[in-house]
Order: structure tokens, then C-alpha cells, then sequence
């Protein structure tokens, strides 16, 4: 009998380990492909120039502040994830390529979609704005010379532009012949700027995954197996919100290192793997490191002092000076020549501009609703007043309509969010 109870445990195990990693990878490709399509496809190809040129900056420790601190998730692009053969599909920069640079790609199909949205009397009147425009311009430069107006107009009607007007595709494709080489390079699917383009959605997916984990075993601590698989799935639906500015490297990447930095408070873990987690939280954010260390000094560090438990007051200390250290290793010896291309403060920004004060409250609103719980878990009894200075800090110094940067706090309350609504559905059985 015990055999069969043991047999069936690690049966059981096994599946629920497999349920959450088939959750996690569809929820991380599902957030990636939309974050593809949508935040890295908002200017086209601008938005990729704008991210690969951004990135070998930093990579080159030439890039401006704050991201220049936070090189970790940059990193490990530019030497993992960029060479990682997962592809990404992105209609929008797909098609342009293609349009601009292989005639084969159009089709029937493309040519009867373009001339039914470019009409001949559109082309019509386009051709007969242009030639206004031209007589008007001629006729200001050489005002008392009708002869000198009529040979430059005939001059230009030699280059036959009319029948770029006319011809869409021939007009793409001479376009793209003529882009530079470095704009061409990011319609090439075997370029470097594409690869590290795709160095992003890897990692993306890759932390977004590993951060859907990381939510399960978290609420774990506090929920059964299946309200923490409904947790994951309840911070999914939440996280789309973080995707309206571009998703920096850094942004999952830290998420992930707080989320398993709660976990290892939780589970006891405070040695040697919370403080590798907290020199690893220095490569991507200090600051999240540091408020890490504030709910450790909350949770651990009161009780500590009230008893005079010298070791777990030294650990606390020690683990207090290393972000301290690495921002000012950073910012003082490794990368001192980086300046911040924005103001540091922000306050007058965010009470100025109403975004900011809506975006926050509509993303955590849902946590905020359950917060009366709060004395009534131990964990949240205990540290939850962090969330004050983290909050201050970042009306402080951020841009706050980002709601990206209260990530942290999002994931720090999704069990008591699911708790919360545990508990005010528990009798509803029949009320709708």
C-alpha cells in the first residue's frame, strides 16, 4: 500500500509538472507573439533600427543611463539568445521586406489588393496634385521666365515619374534598391540586426515562461495547485498592460529574479541562493535588489533583531551593502561616462500628466480590491509596507503611465489576490 501511495505521489507529481510547464510555454509564446506583432511592430522597421542600435550601444558600454546599469539582460542577448534558432513570425516587417525586395512576392493577390486601395482615380489625382505642385514651384523660382518654366517642366516629365505614380510595385522595388545598406540589412532574415532582433523575442519568451513558473510555485506557498495554476493565468491576463512602451531586456529578466528572490524568503532559502539571487538582481535592476533585501529585512530581520540574533542581522547587512556596492561600481568605475537622456525626477511629470495616475490604478486595482487581507497572511502581515517607498520611488524617478515598473508589486500580490477572490466567491455557488 505505501508503494502505491508513493508510486501514485510521484505519478502525480510528475503530471503536475508537466501541466505547469505546457501552461507556462503556451502563456510565454502566446505574450511574445503578441508583443511581436504589436510593440516591436509599431514603426515598422524605425522600431527595429531604434532597438538594434539602442542595444549595441549598451553592449559597447557606450549607451546612456539608467539602462547602461542594467546591461545583464543585454548580455545575455547579444551572447545567448540572439544565436538561439527559435524564429518569430512578424507579418507587418515580413511583408515589407518582401514587397520592397523580391518582385516574386507580388502576387496576383498583393497587385489586385493594392490597385483595389491605390484606384486608378486615386493615381489620377495624385499625378495631377504633383503637377500642381511643380507648376507653383516653378513659376515662384523663374516668375518673369515662361520660357526657362516650360523647358525645366519638360525636363522633368523626361524622367517619366508618372509611371512610378502609377506602378506601385515597380515604385516599392526601386525603393528598396535605393535604401542604404544598413536599413536593407534589417529586411534580411540571415542579418546580424535580425538575429538580435530575435535575441529579443527569445529571451523574451524564455523569462516570460520562466516567470509564469516561478508564479506557480510562489502561490504554491499560499494556495492549492489549482488556484496557483489560476494564478498564472490571472497575471497573463494582466500582463499585456506592461506592453504600451517597449519591453526593455531587463524588464522579465528582473521580474524573474524578484519572483524567485520571494520564493527562496518563503521557502528558507536565504544562504547562499538568496544572495546569488541578489548579485544576479545587480546585473539587471539594483533598485529591485534592493527593496528584495528590504522585504527580507521586514520578514526575517525584525524578528531577528527583537530575539538579538546577531547572524541573521550580519546576513542582512552584508546582503544590504551589495547592490549598494554594485551601483556604485557600476555607475562610478565600469560605465562613468553614462548620462541619463531624461530628467532624474519625475514628480512634476506624473502629477502633471493624468496617465500616470490612471495606467498604475487600473493595473493593480485588482490586487488593491483584496488588500484588506493582508493581516491575514502572515507573509503580507509582515513585509507589505514595502510596496510604499517602492511606489514613492518610482513617481520619484519614472514615468509611471509604464506601467511596467510596478511589475514587481503585480507579482508580490497575486496570491493574495486569488485568495481574495476565493474567499468573496465561496458562497456564490448559485448567485449568477
Amino acid at each position: 500500500m505505501k508503494s502505491e501511495s508513493q508510486s501514485f505521489s510521484g505519478s502525480s507529481r510528475l503530471r503536475m509538472s508537466f501541466i505547469v510547464l505546457f501552461v507556462a510555454l503556451v502563456l510565454g509564446y502566446v505574450f511574445t507573439s503578441v508583443t511581436v506583432w504589436t510593440t516591436d511592430s509599431r514603426f515598422l522597421t524605425i522600431s527595429r533600427y531604434s532597438r538594434v542600435s539602442i542595444h549595441r550601444d549598451l553592449v559597447l558600454g557606450k549607451g546612456t543611463a539608467p539602462e547602461q546599469y542594467r546591461i545583464g539582460g543585454f548580455m545575455l542577448i547579444e551572447h545567448f539568445f540572439k544565436y538561439f534558432p527559435l524564429k518569430w513570425f512578424d507579418n507587418y516587417n515580413e511583408n515589407l521586406s518582401n514587397l520592397l525586395t523580391d518582385e516574386a512576392a507580388w502576387t496576383p493577390e498583393i497587385m489586385k489588393s493594392a490597385n483595389y486601395m491605390y484606384t486608378e482615380a486615386n493615381k489620377q489625382e495624385l499625378i495631377a496634385s504633383i503637377n500642381n505642385t511643380i507648376d507653383s514651384i516653378l513659376e515662384d523660382l523663374f516668375k518673369d521666365s515662361v520660357l526657362a518654366q516650360n523647358l525645366l517642366k519638360n525636363l522633368i516629365g523626361e524622367i517619366r515619374w508618372q509611371d512610378y505614380v502609377s506602378d506601385v510595385k515597380r515604385t516599392a522595388l526601386l525603393i528598396g534598391n535605393l535604401l542604404p545598406s544598413d536599413i536593407r540589412s534589417y529586411l534580411d532574415p540571415d542579418s546580424d540586426e535580425t538575429r538580435i532582433m530575435n535575441g529579443y523575442f527569445n529571451s523574451r519568451f524564455f523569462f516570460s515562461s520562466l516567470l509564469y513558473i516561478l508564479i506557480y510555485f510562489y502561490a504554491r506557498c499560499f494556495l492549492s495547485r489549482p488556484l496557483s495554476v489560476f494564478s498564472m493565468f490571472t497575471f497573463a491576463a494582466i500582463l499585456p498592460f506592461v506592453t504600451q512602451e517597449f519591453l526593455q531586456a531587463e524588464a522579465l529578466y528582473s521580474v524573474c529574479i524578484f519572483t524567485a528572490s520571494l520564493l527562496a524568503m518563503l521557502k528558507r532559502r536565504t544562504g547562499i541562493i538568496l544572495t546569488l539571487l541578489i548579485i544576479l538582481g545587480c546585473t539587471a535592476r539594483p533598485d529591485h535588489a534592493l527593496f528584495i533585501l528590504g522585504i527580507f529585512c521586514l520578514y526575517y530581520g525584525l524578528d531577528a533583531l527583537r530575539v538579538r540574533k546577531i547572524s541573521t542581522l550580519v546576513h542582512g547587512i552584508v546582503l544590504l551593502s551589495i547592490p549598494v556596492i554594485a551601483t556604485l561600481f557600476l555607475k562610478n568605475i565600469v560605465y562613468p561616462y553614462a548620462e541619463y537622456y531624461v530628467d532624474v525626477f519625475q514628480f512634476g511629470f506624473n502629477f502633471a500628466f493624468i496617465w500616470s495616475w490612471i495606467f498604475p490604478s487600473i493595473f493593480l486595482c485588482i490586487p488593491l480590491v483584496f488588500s484588506f487581507k493582508l493581516r491575514q497572511i502572515e507573509w503580507y502581515r509582515k513585509t507589505w509596507i514595502w510596496v510604499i517607498p517602492f511606489t514613492i520611488l518610482n513617481f520619484a524617478v519614472g514615468k509611471t503611465f509604464d506601467v511596467r515598473l510596478f511589475l514587481p508589486v503585480l507579482v508580490y500580490f497575486i496570491p493574495l489576490t486569488i485568495v481574495g477572490i476565493v474567499d468573496a466567491t465561496r458562497n456564490c455557488d448559485e448567485a449568477i
